[in-house]
C-alpha cells in the first residue's frame, strides 16, 4: 500500500496530521457528557414501545419528579410554599403541592414533618436529565436546613447515572494508566519504548470521546458508551501499538536501518493490526444492524469507533514515530537485553514446534524441559518427568499406539513417532492400522 509506505517516508507530516486530528477530537470530547443520553429501557418493536409512542403522540413525553421535604413543621410550612412558587415560575413546569389545597392535600402531606411536591414537565426523553437539573437547581436554592429535600424520578436517576458513569470512567483511567505504564516498563525495560503504547492508548481514549460525542449528534448515544469508550480505547490503543513496537525492536536487532525496520514492522505487525481491527469492526457492524434499541447500538458504535481510531493510529502514526526515534527507542534501558535462546524462548519454540502436544501437556512439564534445555542438558540424561515428550501428530506421520508395561498386569497407553518402531519395549505394540508389531519385542536399552 503506497499510502502506508508514504506514512513512513514522511514521518513528520504523518505525526503532525495525527496530532492535529487527535487534538480536534479531544476538544470535542470535552462536551462528551452533554452529548450522550441516559440509558433508555424502550426496545423498538415491542408492545410497550408502541404504547409509549401512542402516548407521546397524543400527550407528549412528560417527566415526573417527586420532591420529598422533611423537617420541622414550622420550617416546612415556611419553605414549602416558597419552593412551589419558585418551581411554577420556571416556565414549562407544572407543580402540585399540599399547600395548594384540594382533596389531594392530605395525601401529599401524610404527617406534619413530611410533604411531597410533584413536578412534571415536557421533555424529549423520559430519561433526559435536563428537566431534572432545572428542578434540582431550584430546590438547592430554596430549601435550607433544617429542612431536607430528596428528589426522584427517571429524569433525576438518568442524569445521576450518566454523571456517575463519567466520574467512574475518569477515576478508572487515572488508576489504570499508571499501572499500565509500569507494566509496559517491565515488559520493554525502556521508558521510551514503554511510553509509545501508553501515549497512543491515551490518545485513543480522548479522541474516542470526541468521535462518539459527534456520533451522538446524529443518533442518541446512551451512557453505556462512556465505559466502553474508555476501556476499549485504552486496551486497543495500547495493544495495537505494542505489536508495532515489539516488531520494530526485533527488526532493529537484525541490523536493519530505522526506516527499514519501521517499514518491516508496518508490513508484518501492521497487517496483523488491520486484520484484528477489521474483524472487530465486522462483528460490531453486525451488532449495529441486528440489535434493536439505543443501548446495544451505543455499545457497538463506541467499540467500533475506538477500534478505527486505534487501528489507524497504530498502522500509520506508530511506524512514523518509530522511524523518527530509531535506536533512541531503547535509550535509558533498564538491565540487559534478553539473551537469544533463553528459557522462555526455548519454551515458546518448543510449543510452536509441537503444537498438538503443547495443548495437552501440563505446563510444568514444558517449563522443566525448557529450563533443562537452556542448560544444554542432553535429552537422554534427563529424568523421566523432564524428558522431552514423544511427539503427537496425525496418523499419516507414522505414529502408533503402544501399550507400555508399568507393573504387574498393568499397562498404559502412549504414542511414539515412527522412528521408535524398530525399538519396541516389552508388552504389545500395535501400529495405527491395528497390525500387531510384536508381543514381546527386545528389551529397550536402560
Amino acid at each position: 500500500m503506497r499510502w502506508a509506505a508514504a506514512a513512513v517516508r514522511h514521518p513528520r507530516l504523518t505525526l503532525a496530521v495525527w496530532i492535529v486530528l487527535t487534538l480536534i477530537l479531544a476538544v470535542q470530547g470535552l462536551s462528551f457528557g452533554e452529548r450522550i443520553t441516559p440509558s433508555s429501557l424502550d426496545v423498538p418493536g415491542t408492545s410497550s414501545a408502541r404504547a409509549q409512542a401512542v402516548a407521546d403522540r397524543y400527550f407528549g413525553t412528560e417527566a415526573s419528579i417527586p420532591v420529598v421535604l422533611e423537617g420541622p413543621r414550622a420550617e416546612l410550612d415556611e419553605q414549602g410554599p416558597e419552593l412551589a412558587a419558585a418551581l411554577r415560575a420556571n416556565g414549562g413546569l407544572r407543580v402540585l403541592s399540599p399547600w395548594d389545597g384540594g382533596r389531594l392535600a392530605p395525601e401529599l402531606r401524610p404527617r406534619g414533618s413530611a410533604a411531597l411536591v410533584l413536578v412534571a414537565g415536557q421533555t424529549r426523553n423520559t430519561f433526559a436529565s435536563g428537566i431534572g437539573k432545572d428542578v434540582r437547581t431550584v430546590v438547592r436554592a430554596r430549601v435550607q436546613s433544617p429542612v431536607r429535600a430528596s428528589m426522584s424520578g427517571f429524569s433525576v436517576i438518568g442524569g445521576e447515572l450518566k454523571d456517575a458513569s463519567l466520574r467512574a470512567a475518569h477515576d478508572a483511567e487515572r488508576l489504570a494508566i499508571p499501572l499500565l505504564a509500569l507494566i509496559l516498563l517491565l515488559v520493554f525495560r525502556s521508558p521510551i519504548a514503554a511510553l509509545v503504547p501508553a501515549i497512543f492508548g491515551i490518545a485513543a481514549v480522548e479522541s474516542g470521546y470526541g468521535a462518539v460525542g459527534l456520533l451522538g449528534e446524529l443518533r442518541p448515544i446512551s451512557d453505556v458508551a462512556t465505559a466502553l469508550t474508555s476501556m476499549m480505547g485504552l486496551a486497543l490503543g495500547v495493544d495495537y501499538s505494542l505489536l508495532l513496537v515489539s516488531r520494530f525492536r526485533e527488526e532493529l536487532a537484525r541490523g536493519l536501518a530505522p526506516v527499514d525496520a519501521a517499514t518491516a514492522a508496518q508490513r508484518t505487525a501492521g497487517r496483523t493490526v488491520l486484520f484484528a481491527g477489521v474483524t472487530l469492526l465486522v462483528a460490531m457492524l453486525a451488532a449495529i444492524l441486528l440489535t434493536p434499541g439505543d443501548f446495544l447500538f451505543s455499545a457497538a458504535a463506541s467499540v467500533a469507533t475506538v477500534a478505527i481510531i486505534s487501528m489507524a493510529g497504530a498502522f500509520l502514526a506508530v511506524p512514523a514515530l518509530l522511524a523518527l526515534l530509531g535506536t533512541n527507542l531503547d535509550r535509558w534501558r533498564i538491565g540487559q537485553a534478553p539473551l537469544e535462546g533463553g528459557r522462555w524462548a526455548a519454551l515458546a519454540e518448543c510449543v510452536q514446534r509441537h503444537r498438538c502436544f503443547g495443548a495437552a501437556r501440563p505446563w510444568p512439564h514444558w517449563l522443566c524441559w525448557a529450563c533443562r534445555r537452556s542448560r544444554s542438558t542432553p535429552a537422554r540424561s534427563m529424568p523421566g518427568p523432564c524428558r522431552p515428550p514423544a511427539l503427537l501428530g496425525p496418523r499419516r506421520s507414522g505414529l502408533h499406539r503402544r501399550w507400555v508395561q508399568v507393573g504387574p498386569r498393568r499397562s498404559k497407553s502412549t504414542s511414539l513417532p515412527a522412528r521408535a518402531r524398530s525399538r519396541p519395549r516389552r508388552a504389545c505394540t500395535r501400529w495405527h492400522d491395528g497390525r500387531p508389531a510384536s508381543r514381546a519385542g527386545p528389551r529397550s536399552r536402560p
